[in-house]
Formats: C-alpha cells, structure tokens, sequence
C-alpha cells in the first residue's frame, strides 16, 4: 500500500473508530477493508477508506476481474459483491445497501451516486446458457449483459435486477418488482398485484 493509501486508511476507519468512542465495530470495519485491500491488490479501488463491511458479508474479486468504490459505501450483514470473469464492478458515492443483498456479476455492473437498496436485493447480469438439448445447465456457461443504475436510486426490500437492465437517475423501484427491461429516468416503477380474499369452505 502506498503512503497516500496509508495516510487515507487511518483517516478513513481509524479516524471513525476514534470519533465514535472507540466502538468495536469501527476497529473491525478497518480491520475488514484493510485486509480486502491488500487481498485483491490491484483489483480494488477505493476513492477512500470510508467502505463498512458488517459482518458475514463477503466480496470476492476474481483475477482479471475489478470492483471500484466511491467515496462512501455502507454494507449490512450477509450481502455479497462477487465480480467475475473479468467484468467490473463500480458502486458511486454515498451507498447503502441493506442485509442478505447480491451484486454478482460476469459483464460489468455500474451503480451511480447516492443509491440506496433494501433488504434482500439481488442484482445478476448473467443466467445459465440453456441452448444444448441433454447437457446440464451449469456445463453451458453464462450468457452475460452489463447492467446500468444511475444516480438517486431507491429499490425496495427483494427487488431482482436482471443481465441487460438501465435504470435511469432518479428511481425508486417498489418491493418485489422484477425488473427485465429498462426503467427511464424520474420514474417510480412497482409490480402491480392485488390481494384476493376466498371462502375457506
């Protein structure tokens, strides 16, 4: 790690876990990202120090593969960041993103500034290739698109971004939605069900 890199790092966590009153968690927090910095030397990017891993989440950069992050990223438990097969992954400024989320990606996934996402989201920018009668799904490989998200993005609790997807600036995706096609910019976008009632008798 470089000086500036060092210099970054404990003003970064360090100075948070000093300012907090010493919180335990700031400490693993340092801890943490240090650890995945000089684990994927070269294939990790931080525009600073100020990216939180709470605990059970897990980021795995492949070789040839690369994830960029912005100026401040917040990640609750149990969410995963796997980039893949040489594909990039770039999270923007001011990120959040609830427990038990997927950002898995084998093309490239782009996430702007000032996103937000609830809990349980999965973004994918592949699905298994299923064109060879007789031979198992996961012996054809993937068949993989880039997903773009733009700036002021809010997706609710279990939303599914899938391969291809743009998602303009200013967003809000309601729970559950399914999202196969892309959404324009200044839109609120939701899947519409209703709620049936039937005699138990």
């Amino acid at each position: 790690m470089s000086a500036d890199g060092c210099s970054s790092f404990f003003s970064g966590p360090f100075c948070r876990f000093l300012s907090k009153g010493c919180k335990p968690k700031y400490f693993y927090f340092a801890l943490k990202l240090l650890f995945y910095k000089i684990l994927y030397r070269g294939r990790l990017s931080l525009s600073s120090f100020s990216v939180s891993f709470e605990p059970l989440c897990r980021l795995y950069v492949e070789p040839g593969a690369r994830v960029e992050f912005g100026d401040f990223a917040y990640f609750k438990k149990g969410t995963d960041v796997e980039a893949y097969d040489g594909s990039t992954i770039k999270i923007g400024s001011n990120f959040f993103v609830n427990k038990n989320s997927s950002i898995l990606s084998r093309s490239g996934i782009t996430i702007g500034d000032n996103c937000v996402f609830a809990a349980e989201v999965m973004i994918y920018d592949h699905n298994f290739r299923r064109g060879e009668t007789g031979v198992p799904f996961v012996r054809q490989g993937f068949d993989a698109k880039p997903i773009r998200i733009g700036n002021n993005v809010w997706l609710g609790a279990r939303v599914f971004i899938g391969p291809g997807v743009t998602i303009g600036d200013n967003v809000i995706v309601g729970t559950g939605a399914l999202v196969k096609k892309d959404i324009p910019a200044n839109t609120i976008a939701y899947s519409k069900s209703e709620l049936v009632f039937k005699p138990l008798n």
